[in-house]
């Protein structure tokens, strides 16, 4: 089993991830970010790829309130699923560049 990301600088901020199961139960989503208390909510369950783009939306989602950007959702969706599929179709692509 991998073991699990626990947390992660994200513009200059430690934010602490939070593995909740039932989050999409609960709240109908499988992953939460929060600037004020500097954390991530991530739901377990379901596949590992799903976990990994939707920790790259969270993500996604912090840059866009800390830089201000005004994103709409559906850019940040978009950006979060791209950067995902990239990373994850071509592993090791950063330790390829000097």
């Amino acid at each position: 089993m991998t073991k699990r990301l626990k947390k992660v600088k994200i513009a200059g901020h430690w934010y602490r991830i939070k593995w909740v199961k039932g989050l999409y139960r609960d709240h109908d989503t499988a992953g939460m970010s929060n600037a004020n208390k500097l954390t991530i909510e991530l739901d377990p369950t379901g596949k590992r790829s799903h976990q990994m783009e939707v920790f790259i939306h969270e993500v996604v989602e912090q840059l866009n309130y800390r830089y201000e950007l005004n994103l709409p959702h559906n850019t940040i969706s978009a950006l979060g699923a791209g950067i995902f599929q990239v990373l994850n179709d071509n592993p090791g692509i950063l330790e390829g560049i000097d």
